[in-house]
């Protein structure tokens, strides 16, 4: 294998570091493409595999394997199609052209019999979508699938959860310690778990489903897209009322099978602290599936850092080298359709603060209770100073449609006896 590496930075350089290291004798990188030839890298490589224009690998006819690691879209689609037209085997760590791009790219590398790696895009899940592909393959259908999809915000969340430290605190420990990049708003804005969550939908659905799916930013919003929000938002104090209540916030993607279709979301969300999905620590991935034999699967694996990275890229090319092909998509079959993510029936965790006075609890009891929603249980705190006109007050509720939910929420922040800047409401996700 001709081997031409394009970018070399924290993942780059673990994979030519161990290529090198390890002198595997069917690898030879051929060249490395860089922006600043002239600037110190963390790996020692000979000057003359190094160049500024990446087109030369594209061009090379004697690289028939390109590993694309620049973090630059552009860059990644050029590349992805230029390998495709002149038959190289193209591996790739950027999510938005396998979830964005991936019907036009499988199809091509399927009738030109070429490989695509895209293990380093779902880094740890890899394995257990090859077995639900071929779960559904043999007849049984998805009823529900819950993933935590970002090691990153895992992270994060976990380190609050332990350390009670706030969220600005957090972040900035996780780039300082390859937990999160220097800008890390793909990942705590729920971007990135929504990119890797399409992935999922493209190899579970078919690539004529995960084509017309798209991707939209926020909540409480109709519609068939993949809505998703992130942890930026969350507070210290919605981590510690969860704990105190049994349960731990975790950023999910999610597909429920509903009466009109699989309704899909990435958002932050709470799961019983003796559940599997909240056992997750630190940069952790995990996905579980329940099907509609009750059976459950799932699957756990580091989702963050360089290392977690490069395995994933070896294991691609380790792959071509056997002569394996790749998980791919498949190009026909069943029209899924994509409902609204309201149409998803789940418990709820609601925390307000509320006017300290007589009959506020009623009124409050009433706005849900008009839109048919079950309080499941209520937590009053008292006010650590002393006449706070506002107290805090957390509100779990049985199963419910999110349309609901949302609509009450909206009436309770016009209500002048609840804080509407404090309101809070997250979704608990019940065990598969």
């Amino acid at each position: 294998m001709k081997l031409g590496v394009l970018g070399l930075g924290t993942v780059g350089s673990a994979v030519v570091r161990y290529v090198l290291e390890e002198g595997h004798e069917r690898i030879v990188i051929k060249k490395i493409a860089v922006r600043d030839v002239r600037k110190k890298r963390a790996v020692k490589v000979s000057r003359r595999l190094l160049t500024g224009n990446f087109r030369e690998i594209l061009k090379d006819p004697e690289i028939d394997t390109v590993v694309e690691l620049t973090g630059d879209e552009k860059v990644a689609i050029e590349t992805a199609r230029e390998c495709l037209k002149r038959g190289k085997h193209f591996i790739t760590a950027t999510k938005r052209i396998i979830s964005d791009m991936g019907g036009e790219l499988f199809r091509e590398a399927r009738k030109k019999q070429l490989y695509i790696g895209y293990r380093a895009t779902i880094v740890g899940l890899f394995p257990i979508l090859s077995f639900i592909q071929f779960a559904m393959s043999s007849g049984k259908r998805i009823k529900k699938v819950t993933a935590v999809l970002n090691g990153t915000c895992n992270f994060v969340l976990d380190e609050m959860e332990r350390s009670g430290r706030s969220y600005a605190e957090v972040i900035k420990d996780a780039v300082e310690r390859g937990f999160a990049e220097p800008d890390p708003t793909a990942d705590v804005s729920g971007y990135d778990s929504a990119l890797k969550l399409k992935i999922i939908l493209r190899l579970l659905f078919g690539n004529h489903t995960a084509d017309g799916i798209r991707l939209r930013q926020g909540v409480r919003k109709k519609g068939r897209a993949l809505f998703y929000s992130g942890i930026d938002a969350l507070t210290l104090e919605d981590v510690r009322f969860a704990s105190e209540m049994g349960y731990r916030m975790k950023l999910l993607g999610m597909i429920f099978a509903t009466e009109k279709g699989y309704a899909v979301c990435v958002e932050p969300a709470l799961v019983a602290q003796d559940t599997i999905l909240a056992s997750l620590r630190g940069p952790e991935n995990g996905v579980e599936m329940l099907d509609d034999k009750g059976e459950v699967s799932g699957w756990f694996g580091h989702g963050a850092g360089a290392e977690a990275t490069r395995i994933a890229v070896m294991q691609d090319i380790e792959s071509i080298l056997s002569g394996y092909a790749t998980l791919f998509p498949q190009d026909n079959g069943e029209d899924v359709k994509i409902a609204s993510y309201e149409d998803i029936y789940t418990r709820y965790f609601i925390k307000l603060y509320a006017m300290d006075k007589p009959g506020v609890l009623a009124k409050i009891a009433g706005v849900l209770g008009r839109n048919n929603i079950n309080i499941a249980s209520v937590m009053q705190k008292e006010s650590a100073v002393k006449g706070r006109e506002f107290v805090p007050l957390v509100i779990t509720t049985y199963h419910i449609d999110a349309a609901s939910v949302y609509h009450a929420v909206s009436i309770l922040k016009r209500m002048n006896i609840v804080d509407s800047r404090k309101l809070s409401c997250y979704r608990i996700i019940d065990q598969v």
